[in-house]
């Protein structure tokens, strides 16, 4: 049976996992036919989050279903824990997603969907002419939209969205690309670096909500000054 891998980071997010845990348990229903590898990676939260990942842990794990919690003892940043995350999976096929469910578990199906033998990689994609976004100020939106679509000249490629983490990927990606930064930024560079490689990526068109619990943990000016350097040296190298 294929194992069905999912790598989600979490900080300081007591009061999202509610939300989170119901739909991964409603998600597992759906996949049934799979077995289920989730990687939780607590990225030096202050709140109750490693304690309630335990928890969920204790209570959902079975022959179906591996679950794995590491802890960083201080926060290093989003791409940091996805790279901690990715070293831990043992599936075949590997989804990264947000703790935020911004983006939502029950979506999972349908990145499936999309995998066909010629595709490596699907991302779901809010700026996808059939997707739709629900960020605010329109700016945000503005400069997320610019960037993916500067990373698609610099790639050569047709992909409208490289920011987005909701994303499944084949196992041999995640053995063969590494992404360099601890940031945000990474979330990128996986995707940048994959089609460099010549993986072969399709964009499923999704939508992007708003969070509704707690507070981002972006910082607008330092992932846009780390987006710059990475073009440039893109560009350069």
């Amino acid at each position: 049976m294929v194992i069905l891998s999912i790598v989600i980071a979490c900080y300081n997010e007591e009061e999202s996992l509610p939300q989170l845990f119901t739909q991964t348990k409603q998600m597992i229903r759906l996949l049934s036919h799979y077995n289920f590898d989730l990687v939780y990676v607590d990225d030096g939260s202050k709140d109750k989050t490693y304690e309630m990942l335990l928890d969920f842990k204790k209570k959902v794990s079975n022959k179906k279903i591996n679950v794995t919690v590491i802890k960083h003892p201080v926060n290093k940043n989003l791409g940091a824990a996805l790279k901690t995350g990715l070293k831990n999976v043992k599936g075949d096929l590997v989804v990264t997603a947000d703790a935020d469910c911004t983006y939502t578990l029950l979506d999972v199906p349908k990145l499936l969907s999309y995998l066909d033998k010629n595709t490596d990689i699907v991302v779901a994609s809010p700026y996808h002419p059939k997707g739709t976004s629900d960020i605010k100020p329109k700016y945000r939106l503005w400069l997320s939209k610019a960037t993916s679509k500067i990373y698609g000249l610099i790639t050569r490629s047709n992909i409208d969205t490289f920011t987005a983490i909701f994303r499944i990927y084949r196992r041999k990606v995640i053995d063969n690309v590494k992404p360099k930064s601890d940031g945000f930024i990474a979330v990128t560079e996986l995707l940048v670096y994959s089609i460099k490689k010549g993986y072969k990526v399709k964009e499923m068109p999704a939508h992007l909500t708003v969070r509704r619990y707690g507070v981002s943990k972006m910082r607008l000016l330092s992932t846009i000054w780390s987006h710059f350097k990475f073009m440039m040296s893109l560009i350069f190298s």
